[in-house]
């Protein structure tokens, strides 16, 4: 028997592309590196055990994930004839059912704001991850391991059949274990790894059209007449700006 996915693609490839774009284009999403450069510390011989379980963590998982040769856009794509699909998708329903489950635990609907699935945020993951390019080939590789760690510490603390079917009390117990800026000893990739999720997730998110109404983003708006200049508050962050920078002959004059 086939079980049902718990998370539904909604989004067309030219809506989950224009959510892609305004992700990469985002100053919620800061660079990375890589957690598999601290995956070495990860084994049984240095991990602390969990104060919840009195274990140790999982290993770290060694995935070897191959890499996506499809071309993108290159660097003078068409404007008027867009490829519909510059890549393929590459999460599997389980693993988009797992970025569903951990948006959701990252931004959970509230009383003013939906849940991060409700703004397709998964679907944005999986456009990113999928982009064959360096950035986005390396949080692949670090969210498909973090995906395979959540499974086996899953196993580790009870939960037979991996982390999706685990209860939401064990949800919450691994993730207290890796969220935080301090981690036990041998939590530090999967710690690293999830940092990474949690500022895509939240990048994702606000990256939406409502998530930018929230924020107060305006974008690009259109001036009727003359255009006004920059208003006081924007001359006045720009002096001091250029006066820490010792360039105080630049600043705005008019």
């Amino acid at each position: 028997m086939t079980q049902s996915p718990l998370y539904q693609s909604q989004l067309t490839r030219r809506e989950s592309l224009k959510l892609f774009a305004a992700l990469a284009a985002s100053t919620l999403l800061p660079a990375c590196d890589s957690p598999s450069q601290s995956a070495a510390t990860n084994s049984a011989a240095s991990a602390a055990p969990s104060a919840a379980t009195g274990k140790a963590a999982a290993p770290w998982p060694r995935i070897k994930v191959a890499a996506i040769t499809a071309p993108g856009y290159g660097k003078d794509p068409s404007m008027l004839m867009p490829p519909p699909s510059p890549w393929p998708l590459t999460l599997s329903q389980s693993e988009l059912d797992k970025v569903a489950v951990l948006a959701d635990l990252i931004l959970p609907a509230s009383n003013t704001a939906p849940a991060a699935t409700a703004r397709k945020v998964p679907e944005v993951i999986n456009e990113w991850v999928s982009a064959p390019y360096e950035q986005q080939q390396a949080d692949r590789s670090d969210l498909l391991c973090l995906f395979k760690w959540l499974d086996d510490e899953s196993h580790q603390r009870g939960a037979a059949s991996g982390f999706i079917k685990a209860d939401s009390a064990l949800h919450h117990a691994i993730l207290t274990d890796i969220a935080f800026d301090e981690v036990a000893a041998g939590y530090e990739a999967p710690a690293a790894a999830f940092a990474r999720l949690r500022s895509l997730v939240v990048a994702a998110y606000y990256a939406t059209p409502e998530g930018h109404k929230e924020v107060g983003y305006l974008g690009n708006t259109a001036i009727a007449g003359d255009y006004p200049g920059p208003s006081p508050e924007a001359k006045a962050h720009l002096t001091q700006v250029l006066s820490q920078l010792g360039l105080t002959e630049f600043a705005y004059q008019g």
